[in-house]
């Protein structure tokens, strides 16, 4: 993997210095100049990954030990304090691993469950080699917890939750997918790189078991959200596709609870609570017109969960949605009127001016025809509950596609999702550019938040690029 030019301390010809990346295990680390030529490979050890033999009682095992775990208020959420031995100086990769139902025992009864590591930063507060601090993941249940390293995983410990919510899962399907990506027509100077950045089917407790099952080029590297494929010294002659195949299950699930249980403390939030009430330049939590809106939405409640409910009554009331049309949240809202795409950002920015954590999420919805459109909805946070998904276009039935109803009503779309939803971004990501004196591009197929889908350097002159829809070519 290249490292970013903006990681380079000192360059000289006979020393070098750069911060090294964030890595899962110890590399071998080569210069190559830009004639191309590479040194010989010299391995970069870390030493927080090295066997290590802490005093105390932790003298018997090179991996991880837990020792005690303590949690004052065992909720979704709530913070947990992991002490023991050899978790590592810094996480890395390192994760934290936690029970969460098995669909299977959702649906049939059968009380099996399985694990879920914790991957979200927002989630871990602190990582040494003895302690650990972390919050209670959305979709952890009571059962055994452990801790994993690259020098092997703990015993687990047993930790017993409370249920504020709790998710029925209801059905399950997976997919096959398929997209493609085409580079041509390439104008470039010798030395020519031109980036392509794939975003991959998130990850959650409602969307599960996502693989890649087939790449058609080599990535330059994976990690959990993204691909990312380069083409050196392109070839004009020469068309470039890329085509990667997915398999993804999807869980229709609803999330029950009595709001009158929701207790939301008023000190020491989870990070998720400042990351996803702010604003950004996806969402205009600050815009006047948005907050008057969301203010006289509310009245007087002081539930958040109530608060979510009335608000997205009130834009049900107020907006006309009008699915092709190209517009912003800002403009929508003040024409009451537009996308799928803004009305959900619009609510999104709602309940973050209302101080609940949300997020929008963009992928795609498969039809009755199995076809997928690209398609927005969102999730809301409550503390002790986790997320809780809401799909303002198909509550307000205003989906212009063959899409038969699941659920009762369309009013079940606040607080349950069915399996027709695959999810690709939650919130907006920004990707770590390798080029900063380079060029970017976005493709036009908006099934993701990402920020770029193309990096390209100097000496690329020109050429031309097409992105595909998402084929489903299977359904289990």
């Amino acid at each position: 993997v290249p490292v970013q030019r903006t990681a380079y301390l000192e360059w000289k010809d006979d020393r070098i210095q750069l911060t090294v990346p964030l890595l899962d295990k110890s590399p071998i680390i080569k210069v190559r100049t830009s004639s191309g030529y590479y040194s010989n490979g010299k391995i970069l050890a870390f030493k927080d990954k090295l066997p290590s033999r802490p005093g105390d009682n932790s003298g018997q095992t090179v991996g991880p030990s837990i020792v005690s775990i303590d949690v004052k208020d065992p909720v979704v959420g709530g913070l947990l304090v992991i002490k023991g031995y050899n978790f590592g100086i810094n996480r890395g990769n390192s994760q934290v691993i936690f029970t969460v139902q098995t669909l299977a025992s959702a649906i049939d009864g059968s009380g099996l469950s399985e694990s879920i590591s914790v991957d979200e930063d927002d989630d871990y507060i602190l990582w040494s080699d003895k302690e650990i601090q972390i919050r209670i993941p959305d979709g952890a249940v009571t059962g055994p917890i452990w801790v994993k390293t690259l020098q092997g995983q703990s015993k687990p410990q047993f930790l017993q939750l409370q249920n504020i919510g709790k998710k029925r899962f209801i059905t399950k399907r997976t997919y096959a997918l398929e997209s493609f990506t085409t580079i041509s027509k390439v104008k470039a100077k010798p030395g020519g790189l031109i980036y392509i950045w794939r975003k991959l089917p998130l990850s959650s407790d409602g969307q599960r078991n996502v693989k890649i099952l087939e790449s058609s080029v080599q990535p330059l590297y994976t990690d959990k959200q993204v691909t990312c494929f380069l083409i050196q010294n392109p070839d004009p002659a020469v068309e470039y596709s890329i085509v990667q195949k997915f398999l993804v299950q999807s869980v229709s699930y609803t999330v029950e609870l009595n709001p009158d249980t929701i207790q939301i403390p008023k000190t020491n939030l989870p990070p998720i609570y400042t990351r996803y009430t702010e604003r950004s330049v996806l969402i205009p939590a600050d815009d006047a017109s948005i907050a008057d809106f969301a203010r006289t939405s509310m009245q007087n409640e002081k539930n958040p969960y109530r608060k979510a409910l009335l608000i997205l009554n009130a834009l049900r009331k107020a907006y006309k949605v009008q699915p092709n049309k190209k517009d912003d949240p800002k403009s929508a809202m003040q024409e009451k009127s537009g996308s799928i795409k803004s009305l959900v950002l619009i609510y999104v920015a709602a309940l973050r001016y209302a101080g609940i954590p949300a997020r929008p999420i963009a992928g795609i919805l498969i039809d009755d025809n199995k076809k997928a459109h690209k398609h927005y909805w969102c999730d809301f946070y409550i503390y002790g509950v986790g997320w809780i998904p809401v799909d303002p276009a198909l509550y307000m039935d205003a989906v212009p596609i063959e899409l038969s109803n699941p659920f009762p009503s369309s009013e079940k779309y606040f607080g349950s999702i069915d399996d027709r939803h695959i999810a690709f971004s939650a919130d907006s990501y920004k990707v770590s550019r390798l080029l900063p004196d380079g060029k970017t591009s976005r493709s036009e197929k908006e099934w993701t938040f990402i920020d770029i889908n193309e990096e390209y350097s100097q000496e690329i002159q020109a050429y031309t690029s097409f992105w595909s829809d998402i084929e489903v070519t299977g359904i289990y």
